[in-house]
């Protein structure tokens, strides 16, 4: 595959100066006979990308931006100079797709070559593809003017529940993270160690993680801590020393010292009313 051109422009979709011009708005059921292929070579019409709008069907596409099992819902905008896409489905189950190509003008009435729209990313898997639909069919009926605004109103709307899902995708994330450290504290020496699966910034991570469960991550990890110190304490043969060593605690000491803080108990005063 093309390896990605960066020189080309990441646009905002509401850049000023810029504007968006429909070529080629199109409802297709593909015959079982479909297939496509297009190479990163000059082409009679040069527009800025093709939207792909899923409606029924199962195919696979590749382009060079990755690999995707396509199905009702997805929502793919494909920067069209310099990039390659190829399309296959199974007859079985014919892709139904509306598709549409487009053009980013400038104020001088020049077309605009992109590699993206700016936080709309190149597939999304939309959460209310109904609403989607009767937006592209407002395209595809509509003529020049409405056709484009009708075109910026679908690109908000795919913008909008692009970011909705991200946002609930991230909470997934973290409160996942909240249930493995409840579940087993001792995996967890600080921040650094919940960063791995996440790879989000320390700062990033703390906002994240007090949005979602209230409490900074350090405070979930001495409460999670001080739980299972207490069940350890209270039905295992453990010494202090193995709790504190399993729970990832610098030494005997520190677990004592941060216990009795929260508990009001040294460990083993716990353990004996235990």
């Amino acid at each position: 595959m093309k390896r990605i051109d960066n020189s080309m422009s990441n646009i905002a979709l509401d850049s000023p100066g810029l504007s968006l011009r429909v070529e080629i708005a199109v409802r297709e059921p593909c015959t079982p006979a479909w297939r496509w292929d297009h190479e990163p070579t000059e082409w009679r019409l040069r527009p800025s990308a093709l939207i792909w709008l899923v409606t029924g069907g199962a195919a696979t596409l590749r382009s060079s931006f990755g690999e995707y099992r396509v199905r009702r819902g997805d929502f793919f905008i494909m920067p069209w100079v310099g990039f390659e896409y190829h399309g296959r489905h199974d007859p079985e189950t014919p892709l139904e797709v509306t598709w549409l190509l487009f053009r980013v003008v400038d104020d001088q009435g020049r077309t605009v070559t992109i590699r993206g729209i700016g936080d709309i990313p190149f597939h999304t898997a939309l959460t209310d593809v109904a609403f989607a639909e009767r937006l592209m069919d407002r395209v595809l009926e509509s003529t020049e003017a409405m056709q484009e605004r009708w075109l910026y109103v679908l690109l908000d709307e795919v913008r909008r529940q692009s970011a909705a899902r991200a946002a609930s995708a991230t909470e997934c994330e973290i409160r996942e993270l909240g249930r493995q450290i409840q579940a087993n504290p001792g995996r967890y020496r600080g921040l650094e160690d919940m960063r791995v699966p996440c790879s989000y910034s320390k700062d990033h991570l703390i906002r994240l993680f007090r949005r979602y469960h209230g409490v900074t991550p350090g405070e979930f990890l001495i409460r999670a801590r001080t739980d299972t110190a207490r069940g350890l304490l209270a039905v295992s043969s453990l010494s202090i020393k193995q709790i504190a060593s399993q729970l990832k605690y610098a030494d005997a000491f520190a677990f004592s010292r941060q216990f009795k803080a929260r508990v009001g108990l040294s460990p083993s005063a716990f353990r004996e009313q235990h």
